[in-house]
């Protein structure tokens, strides 16, 4: 794509593509039933990137003119080659010239950004803001983001004390108890969070402990 950006989004199942069918002839497929008609030997076996425990996903890769889209890469992914279609993942990639693997790097990429904000979204607040200046919105962003790269590190140091799938939700509830928030029997919604003056005060708690260790 021109200024040298390269696009990577999911695709719905029933977006249309033009590709060969099993009889090799070129025609309007719906991207569920081209996935359906694909031989096993079609997919090829890859390990998912950017996981602490390691997962093998089947990819397929077609180059192919995505109506309403344009001619793209099409990827489509699954765990079990045998899996319920509604389980199926499909994606589109400008980039012309990669392969499996770095396509499967975008998709990766594309997921953990996906993360970041519906996490800072739902655990921080971060689109509950009330504010009209655009200075004091970067100012609460910025607030937002420290303390989520706070709940980050320390989602990644728990799951190494032990040895256990932790979700920044984890990490968020014991930080609550680490900076005297909350108590470890108390409760604070997510809607609680939303608020300017709650969100600025977590925070700047966790910025201060931070800070002390």
């Amino acid at each position: 794509m021109s200024g040298g950006c390269q696009i990577t989004s999911g695709l719905k199942a029933n977006r249309w593509l033009w590709v060969s069918d099993a009889q090799d002839q070129e025609r309007w497929m719906c991207l569920n039933e081209y996935a359906v008609q694909l031989p096993p030997k079609q997919y090829q076996k890859m390990a998912w990137p950017n996981q602490g425990k390691p997962r093998t996903l089947c990819v397929h890769v077609v180059r192919a003119r995505v109506r309403k889209l344009y001619t793209c890469q099409v990827v489509i992914t699954t765990f079990v080659l045998d899996c319920p279609l509604k389980a199926v993942r499909y994606w589109a990639s400008s980039d012309p010239d990669a392969d499996a693997r770095t396509l499967l790097a975008h998709i990766a990429a594309r997921w953990d950004i996906q993360g970041l904000f519906g996490d800072a979204k739902d655990l921080l607040g971060l689109d509950q803001y009330q504010l009209m200046d655009a200075t004091a919105i970067l100012c609460f962003w910025t607030l937002i983001m420290a303390a989520y790269t706070f709940l980050d590190e320390e989602r990644a140091r728990f799951h190494c004390t032990r040895q256990a799938h932790v979700t920044s939700g984890d990490a968020r509830r014991e930080a609550y108890v680490a900076t005297g928030v909350m108590s470890s029997t108390g409760f604070i919604s997510s809607s609680c969070l939303g608020s300017r003056r709650r969100a600025i005060h977590f925070a700047r708690r966790l910025t201060a402990k931070k800070c002390k260790d």
